[in-house]
């Protein structure tokens, strides 16, 4: 599976890995922001010129604006006379690249602008289909309110919404897919299930659609409803569900004891506040007779890497290699563990083809540094990291800057993580009384705990 926020990015210090798993955000007019203008996209052009972690061609880069306006005007049955080409030397100057740039795109603009179609719309579409041309569904723009519900979202908290992660499959074309409907939230209620696909949003397809634009759409004020039809597995003919959106609270930590011995800690996602979460989790679970841990990984698609080093650090001795990132100049930074106050108990890392980014870093320590095993199914396998630049009017890009690798070396993009125990299961069995997995983890752990003790 492909929040696509998917999402390893940095907030200049603040490093976050996006697999792009959304879920339900606060009241908000849904309407798009239009904040783009010629100085937003040629900000857009030198961070992404400067800073995207491939070479990528200029010439399709520039031309992407004009398929991005064609595209729109498709959209809204206007006819696009010619489509332009921009030329130039590549071996230039980039100031007057961009100035000649500018003067065609604004020609353009000046034609096709309309009451209908603004001037914020044509650029936007201009912006969209540059950003099309890296072929990297990770490098994005984020307007103001798209930026402001991201970092809302990885703070857990109190949303307004239907409270549902949702991502594209790129082994289904891109389907926006139910990753996990968080437990007594509407979308839990209504009864949507992991693995659905979305094929409509209030009717309008989604084939193709990004996945912010499909979060925008899915969000929405407090009471108001969204109907989404899905196709699901074993089911011939589409399913409507009219969802009523409600005020929303969410831990990114839920913990509980699942057997005398055994403590169960699921991470939804992993935010600014995972670290104070799990540790008193851990703690509470202790007190409780804990001697041994699973930490839930399953359906959790990525977050923080500061989050990810914390949570990796509950378990690895002081020093040990967590993560390492590698830019495109060569340049790596190593990410090792702080170390931990819990005691060393046995631990299984449950996983599965919805763990991405941040779940992988720590999967991927974990194992590396042998120090539990992982059981489930085959990782995503993201393997690349994305940084966030805010911009001065609003809004971000988010680039993809590095790839990342194991303590051992290991690139897993594309690849995922091979669990060294592997139990295949329904995702729709998650936290059920069929939940397989997590019965071989329990008695995985029982029987490493009897061996410990003789």
């Amino acid at each position: 599976m492909g929040f696509f926020m998917f999402f390893l990015f940095t907030v200049f210090g603040v490093t976050f890995l996006l697999h792009y798993r959304v879920k339900a955000a606060d009241e908000v007019d849904t309407a798009k922001t239009k904040v783009v203008d010629y100085e937003v996209i040629e900000r857009v052009y030198s961070l992404v010129d400067k800073e995207f972690v491939e070479n990528f061609n200029k010439k399709e880069f520039f031309n992407g604006a004009f398929k991005g306006i064609k595209d729109v005007l498709k959209d809204k049955r206007i006819e696009l006379k010619e489509v332009p080409e921009f030329t130039f030397d590549e071996t230039g100057d980039d100031v007057q690249i961009l100035k000649d740039f500018e003067k065609k795109l604004k020609d353009v603009v000046s034609e096709y602008k309309s009451d209908d179609l603004s001037e914020g719309e044509l650029l936007d579409a201009a912006l969209a289909g540059m950003l099309d041309k890296l072929d990297d569904p990770y490098t994005i723009y984020l307007d103001p309110k798209e930026y402001d519900r991201l970092n809302e979202s990885m703070s857990g908290g109190n949303f307004t919404g239907i409270g549902i992660y949702i991502e594209l499959d790129r082994d289904l074309d891109n389907q926006l897919t139910v990753v996990e409907p968080i437990e007594g939230t509407p979308a839990y209620e209504a009864g949507l299930k992991p693995g659905d696909w979305i094929i409509k949003i209030d009717g309008k397809p989604t084939r193709g659609v990004n996945l912010d634009d499909a979060v925008n759409h899915i969000r929405g004020p407090e009471n108001s409803t969204v109907v989404l039809t899905i196709q699901r597995k074993d089911v011939n003919e589409p399913i409507d569900f009219t969802i009523k959106r409600a005020y929303i609270h969410v831990s990114t930590v839920t913990s509980k004891l699942v057997s005398d011995n055994v403590g169960y800690i699921k991470l939804r996602l992993f935010g600014s506040e995972t670290n104070r979460e799990i540790d008193q989790a851990m703690t509470d679970l202790e007190k409780k007779g804990a001697k041994s841990f699973i930490l839930d990984l399953r359906n959790n698609g990525g977050g923080y890497v500061t989050a990810a080093v914390q949570v990796s650090s509950k378990f690895l001795d002081e020093g040990v290699d967590i993560v390492s990132i590698k830019d495109r100049t060569g340049g790596k930074n190593r990410y090792k563990s702080t170390g931990s106050a819990h005691p060393v108990y046995p631990l299984v890392l449950l996983v599965n083809d919805f763990s991405a980014s941040a779940s992988e870093i720590t999967a991927g320590a974990v194992r590396d540094a042998k120090r539990g095993i992982l059981l489930g199914t085959k990782t995503f396998g993201k393997g690349s990291v994305q940084t966030i630049f805010p911009l001065d009017k609003g809004g971000a890009i988010k680039v993809t800057t590095a790839h990342y690798f194991t303590p051992r070396g290991r690139n897993i993009n594309g690849k995922g993580l091979k669990p060294d125990i592997i139990v295949d299961m329904d995702e729709d069995m998650i936290g059920t009384d069929k939940d397989i997995q997590m019965d071989e983890a329990v008695k995985y752990l029982e029987e490493e705990i009897k061996k410990n003790r003789s």
